[in-house]
């Protein structure tokens, strides 16, 4: 089999980051759940991360049937939450005009809505989107034609945010040789397939040209990166994530890890095939006398193990040295098929692992080890 990648030093760890920013979290759910072996049911869950200025900061109203336009202007800023974009937006409306508004989103679809209660219009409210269109373009209005004829509109497409990210300062220039981005086991990582993920890296913390931009490719499994020789060619103190993902259905995105660091992969040593793979669910099931199967369903994972043949004395003591650091305690990132051997993708073979029993390394000649591994998917 392609030689296993051992991900052996996460960046993304309380110990080794001088700091960490971010577009918005929900407070249930913060980015500190991304770190390094923090449990994977841990997640980080945006809160919806608004960017406002002076090209999509304005409307044009009217109150009053054949009426004069009346411009809304919105405050130019960042805004960390839905709940204080909304309030700006309902803010700036209420200026505006002589009625009083209301902005949320529509329980049953998520998209964004905006209510009069037409008393200062006399019962009317209508947006011209034609006159002053990219205010509704962010909130996800089809400007092509007016919102007229009710108190009430509602959104023709889903928006969440402009975008969300997380900034990492590791406090020194380093250069990351790979990227992964996992979810839950049992779902599919709460992005949408038509989302944009980047991963950039500068020399300073300003982003409007970083030094290097990759963009990463969808995977519900997994979404990774790799290169050995590393993802740009000099050592970058910051590295942000960027997601554009604003029709996700879920009204939010989210992660549970995030590993952005070194990989280790033997130079005379393989991992050997057989792989053995199984699957482990923990789901209970009882029959009744009537011979019926009653099920409680609970979650599934997986077990695998494999070999490592042909050690040199320096490969075995790397990965002694990291069995005896994470030991039976400490998930960790392996890749089993980087190169795309037996699978159709290298992220499917992506993993968050723990060790079922400490591994038994032998020496069978000088110089020449082998290595017993075995593993359990983290749920």
């Amino acid at each position: 089999m392609s030689n296993v990648k051992l991900m052996n030093r996460n960046y993304i760890s309380a110990d080794l980051l001088t700091g960490v920013t971010y577009s918005s979290q929900q407070s249930s759910a913060p980015v500190t759940n991304l770190y390094d072996r923090v449990r994977r049911s841990k997640v980080w869950r945006s809160n919806g991360y608004w960017v406002i200025n002076s090209n999509n900061n304005g409307m044009v109203i009217r109150e009053t049937t054949g009426g004069s336009n009346i411009t809304v202007t919105v405050a130019s800023g960042t805004y960390t939450s839905d709940a204080a974009f909304f309030a700006a937006v309902k803010a700036a409306l209420d200026l505006a005009g002589d009625s009083t508004y209301t902005v949320d989103r529509d329980p049953d679809t998520l998209k964004i809505r905006i209510t009069s209660n037409g008393v200062g219009g006399a019962g009317h409210f209508e947006i011209r989107w034609g006159t002053q269109p990219e205010m509704g373009t962010t909130l996800g209005f089809d400007t092509s034609d007016d919102s007229t004829g009710l108190l009430s509109y509602t959104a023709d497409i889903l928006r969440i945010h402009t975008a969300e990210w997380i900034r990492f300062d590791l406090g020194v220039s380093s250069t990351p040789q790979a990227i992964v981005l996992a979810g839950l086991r049992n779902a599919p990582i709460r992005l949408t397939d038509s989302a944009l993920i980047k991963l950039q890296g500068n020399h300073t913390d300003t982003w409007t040209s970083p030094a290097v931009e990759l963009t990463l490719d969808y995977d519900e499994n997994a979404i990774a990166a790799f290169d050995d020789d590393g993802l740009h060619t000099s050592a970058l103190r910051y590295w942000r994530l960027y997601i554009e993902d604003p029709s996700n259905p879920l009204g939010y995105i989210e992660l549970s890890n995030i590993y952005l660091g070194e990989t280790y992969s033997p130079e005379r040593g393989r991992a050997q095939f057989p792989l053995d793979a199984s699957f482990v669910d923990y789901s209970e099931v009882t029959r009744a006398e009537s011979g019926n199967a009653f099920s409680n369903r609970r979650n599934r994972t997986q077990e695998f193990g494999f070999s490592w043949r042909f050690l040199t004395k320096e490969e075995n003591e790397v990965l002694s040295e990291f069995v005896e650091e994470v030991g039976l305690s400490y998930p960790f990132f392996i890749s089993l098929d980087p190169e795309a051997q037996f699978s159709s993708s290298p992220s499917k073979w992506v993993r968050i692992a723990r060790f079922t029993q400490l591994p038994v390394h032998r020496l069978e000649s000088p110089n020449n080890w082998i290595g017993e591994w075995n593993m359990r998917e983290e749920i």
